[in-house]
Order: structure tokens, then C-alpha cells, then sequence
């Protein structure tokens, strides 16, 4: 089934851009997409480069403000006076969420969980609970954050940089690859539960694999069926198949298996319009995805891109075994 949420409505007759809402969304913008344990409905955040947005959605009806900040701290009534400097990738696990700032070179925690649980005893903001940076990280400019229940993995383009940290961001490991990092910089680091690994995408296709010691497994994706100009974006492993993966490009959408994920299932093609229009798409039309965490027995996906949320669901070949 097929969702899209256009500006303020979510009809495809009437179709305008998500910037109809927040004239700060742009194609580098990124998002979350979570579901609540004791809410129906769902939880979009969406970090702009100065902002964090959240919004409470529920399929062909609600698409509702929650919270939004541009500014670091949350925890008292003035949110302090520290302002994001470019947000550059966000991550969460559960209901922490992670956030990586280019220009302040440093990685914020949030507890977000007032705002998915629709909790008001705890003010429906994201809680600021930890934070690590120059001074006490040695990070220089990170990039790409990732994070599974105990560990958060940042990417620091300008030492060429993997760094692992436990969740009270104490260093625990790292993977250097200056050669390869040089030539293939990663575009997108995605943490997979069933074997506690990082996969990290670069931007000419390369999969480096790496173990909780920062052991490197490198692999290079088959790229047969992918067009000049079309650039890798992330990896997002299936909810409901623990031997699914999906690859975002900007022009289309790969459905993997994990156990041979140089090849490919198939594709959702976008080629031509995705709300009904006649037209055929040139250069890059996606710019992110994410997969809900739940115990349904499909992959709840929602994609950005065309200027719009499209929110799929795509049944997988046969239940994981991971939940």
C-alpha cells in the first residue's frame, strides 16, 4: 500500500511540497520513522540542517506538529541559548535518538520518549541527556552517526574515522581506512542487530563490514543495474527479515538479501511520476528512507523524496528471525 503526505494533506490530487510545512526541509534533510509502544500513532522526526522536527502521523489522517527546536539544550523552559550548527545525520535506538552536528563537531543524546509515547507528564520535547565533542571525543568533523543498545558509531570524515563509543560516549574502538575512505568516502553507516555489526556504504558502492572489535570484511556491490549518476544514499535492514536489506539511491529503491547482498531481489523503480503524474523523473528524486522497529510482520517504510513522505508496506519473503 502506498501513503504520501503532500504539504498539509494526503490526497494525491492535490499534491504541493513538504516545505509547504517548514520552508527548511530540503533534500539534506533527514528522517526517523517510529512507532510508539502505548500510542497509535506514529512518530516522524525530521532533522533539517538547524532544526529537529517531530510530527505524530497516522495513515490518512493525522499529520500534526509534536515538537521542534533549533536549539541544542531542551531541558529548561528557555532551551538554553546554544543553536545546532549543521545537523548531518541522525540516528536512534528505541526511544534515544542520536544526532550528529558537523559544525559543533559533536554528538547529542536525546530522550525522546515523551514525544512517541505521547506522554505529557514528561513535556513532549526531546530530553538533552548526554553529549560528547571536540574536547572529549577528539571528534574533528563527524559526519554519519549509528547506534544499536549499546553502542554508538560515528564517522569522522576529516581523521577518516570510525569511532565506537558506549551510550556515556566512553571510546570503546576504532576503524581507520584512509586509502579506501579517500578514494570511497562513506555515505551512510547502518548498525544490524542479529550479528552486532556496522555496515558502512561508501559512495562507488563499497561494503565495509565491521565486528564489535573493528574487524573489516570489504565487499563491492554488484552495480550492473545502476545508471551514471546514480549515487548510493543508505542502507536499512528489514524490520520483518533479518535476511532482507534495502539500498537507497537517488533514483531508486533495491530490495537485497543480507546473505548475498552483492546481488538484487528487485527494485521499486522511479522513473516515472509516484502520485499519479505523467512524467518522467530526471536527476535525483530520493533523499532518504527509514523502516519502523515493530512486530509487524512487514516492513513499514517511509520514504522521502519528490519533495514528499511516501509510506509503504512492503511484505517480505518469510518472517525473520530476529523481532
Amino acid at each position: 500500500t502506498q501513503l504520501v503526505w503532500n504539504g498539509f494533506n494526503t490526497s494525491t490530487t492535490s499534491i504541493s511540497s513538504l516545505s509547504t510545512l517548514n520552508n527548511n526541509f530540503k533534500r539534506d534533510s533527514k528522517i526517523l520513522f517510529i512507532k510508539g509502544e502505548t500510542t497509535p500513532t506514529d512518530t516522524l522526526v525530521i532533522a533539517t540542517s538547524s532544526y529537529l522536527l517531530s510530527y505524530r502521523t497516522q495513515p490518512y489522517s493525522t499529520f500534526a506538529i509534536a515538537f521542534s527546536s533549533n536549539y541544542i539544550e531542551t531541558n529548561t523552559p528557555e532551551y538554553g541559548a546554544l543553536e545546532f550548527g549543521k545537523i548531518s545525520s541522525i540516528s536512534n535506538f528505541g526511544n534515544t535518538l542520536y544526532v550528529c552536528d558537523n559544525i559543533r563537531a559533536s554528538i547529542y543524546q536525546y530522550d525522546i520518549s515523551s514525544v512517541v509515547e505521547n506522554d505529557r507528564a514528561l513535556g513532549y520535547k526531546f530530553n538533552l541527556t548526554n553529549s560528547v565533542n571536540s574536547t572529549q571525543g577528539s571528534l574533528v568533523s563527524p559526519t554519519l552517526v549509528s547506534s544499536s543498545q549499546n553502542t554508538v558509531y560515528v564517522y569522522d570524515s576529516s581523521t577518516q574515522t570510525i569511532v565506537y563509543f558506549d551510550v556515556n560516549f566512553n571510546l570503546k574502538n576504532s576503524y581507520k581506512n584512509s586509502k579506501l575512505f579517500t578514494e570511497s568516502p562513506p555515505v551512510s553507516i547502518t548498525y544490524y542487530q542479529l550479528y552486532d555489526q556496522l555496515y558502512v556504504l561508501t559512495s562507488n558502492y563499497t561494503l565495509i563490514i565491521l565486528d564489535t572489535d573493528a574487524n573489516a570484511t570489504i565487499i563491492k556491490l554488484n552495480t550492473d543495474n545502476i545508471v551514471s549518476g546514480e549515487s548510493p544514499i543508505k542502507l536499512e535492514f528489514s524490520n520483518s527479515n533479518s535476511d532482507v536489506v534495502y539500498l537507497l539511491t537517488s533514483r531508486n529503491l533495491y530490495k537485497k538479501f543480507v546473505s548475498s547482498i552483492t546481488g538484487t531481489i528487485g527494485n521499486y523503480s522511479f522513473v516515472q511520476g509516484i502520485t499519479g503524474r505523467n512524467a518522467t523523473n530526471t536527476g535525483d528524486v530520493l533523499y532518504d528512507m527509514s523502516i519502523q522497529t515493530s512486530g509487524d510482520p512487514y516492513d513499514n517504510i517511509l520514504l522521502y523524496g519528490f519533495g514528499q513522505l511516501i509510506n509503504y508496506r512492503e511484505v517480505t519473503v518469510f518472517n525473520s528471525i530476529l523481532k
